[in-house]
């Protein structure tokens, strides 16, 4: 399949204009934080010891224009995440639903429940597109830069964070096929709750009148269990 007809990338793609906004605010923001970092580091072994007062008056001016700046190309990746979410949400659930209305009739006769989760599980996929996951991923590449400039400073002292870092990638790699079976497990237990949840409120008065509330009581209480337990696994793992 190709990525301009796969439901999820292809948002990349109409929105990759929007994205190389991100990456270039982003860019820009990363190197204004390294420039933070070197006026603390000049006024504390330079400006200070020789009193150079009004080489800190200008430093720091300068610094100030560095920090307005900074803000507002956060502002803006902010604002161009957020639209791209709105993309997001208004295409892809728009896609979404014309699939389940054109899905044939034997997909769609399970529990309602099930399916209204699954429909409500891709809001998700919006949450993705407008949370501080995406900056992360944008910002990640940032991280070689900082190395870059330890190197510079301190010599030898990079080769602690140069090593830490592919460790800590190898490490969320290892974890990515329990994760992943965690996830989907919590998926199906999260559709059993909904499913007990959705058939109880639409069949009530059967349920009253036949004397399932017991039966109904023990689902509830099975899907619950079994959904908090791997919540509480997948939150475990994700702290990793």
């Amino acid at each position: 399949m190709k990525l301009v007809d796969h439901w999820f990338w292809s948002a990349f793609l109409e929105n990759k204009q929007t994205y190389y906004k991100v990456m270039l605010a982003a860019t820009l923001v990363n190197f204004m934080s390294v420039g933070s970092s070197i006026f603390i580091m000049v006024v504390y072994d330079r400006v200070l010891p020789n009193s150079a007062y009004e080489s800190l008056y200008a430093l720091t001016i300068g610094m100030a224009l560095v920090i307005i700046f900074d803000f507002i190309l956060k502002m803006l990746k902010t604002y161009f995440i957020d639209y791209a979410g709105e993309f997001v949400d208004k295409n892809v659930g728009d896609t979404i639903f014309n699939r389940l209305l054109d899905a044939p009739t034997a997909v769609v006769t399970g529990p309602v429940g099930a399916t209204a989760n699954t429909f409500r599980e891709f809001d998700s996929v919006r949450d993705f597109f407008t949370s501080a996951t995406l900056s992360l991923i944008v910002d990640i590449p940032f991280i070689f830069l900082f190395i870059f400039v330890i190197y510079l400073i301190a010599g030898p002292l990079a080769y602690i964070p140069l090593v830490a870092v592919p460790v800590v990638l190898l490490i969320g790699i290892v974890l990515q096929p329990f994760l992943a079976n965690v996830s989907e497990d919590l998926g199906q237990h999260n559709q059993e709750k909904q499913s007990v949840l959705v058939e109880t409120i639409s069949g009530i008065e059967s349920i009253k009148v036949l004397g399932g509330g017991d039966l109904v009581k023990e689902r509830w209480k099975d899907a619950a269990t079994k959904q908090s337990s791997r919540s509480r696994l997948s939150r475990s793992l994700a702290q990793i």
